[in-house]
């Protein structure tokens, strides 16, 4: 019976909950309202994990970040074709390592997408692909004087 009920009215009442819940317990409305879009699949929501590894010591600091997003539907009804988009499960690297010489001086260098992960985005099948951004890694050196 859900399943046949407009998906626009149940997000709306989801909404109503969400703000009912968020009165009673405080709790972050739109953490309710992510959970409830979730339980009802109004939208895609994908599964994501993160790590970081950091380092902070005599004036060297250093980050390596993963990031990882399962696949998920990027659009429902594309040109009016009603056919699905999905973008693929990625993954990508970061890094950022920073030295203060003094109070004064510092450098930094920073690479994101170390290993040039691309997005992929695909119809109803793997095969049927409709988008292929070629990504590649990218980087950036600063310096920072105080005066």
């Amino acid at each position: 019976m859900l399943s046949e009920t407009s998906p626009v009215l149940v997000f709306m009442a989801c909404v109503a909950l969400a703000t009912y819940a968020q009165n009673l317990t405080g709790f972050a409305f739109s953490l309710i309202l992510l959970g409830l879009v979730s339980v009802f699949h109004i939208a895609s929501v994908s599964d994501t994990a993160n790590a970081v590894l950091m380092f902070e010591k005599y004036g060297l600091s250093a980050r390596l970040a993963w990031n990882w997003r399962d696949e998920f539907l990027s659009a429902a009804n594309q040109g009016g074709s009603r056919n699905p988009r999905f973008t693929e499960a990625y993954q990508q690297f970061d890094l950022s390592v920073g030295y203060d010489f003094n109070d004064h001086l510092s450098v930094t260098f920073e690479a994101i997408n170390l290993t040039g992960e691309d997005i992929r985005i695909h119809g109803r099948s793997e095969l049927q692909l409709f988008r292929l951004e070629d990504q590649f890694a990218r980087y950036a050196i600063g310096a920072r004087y105080k005066f």
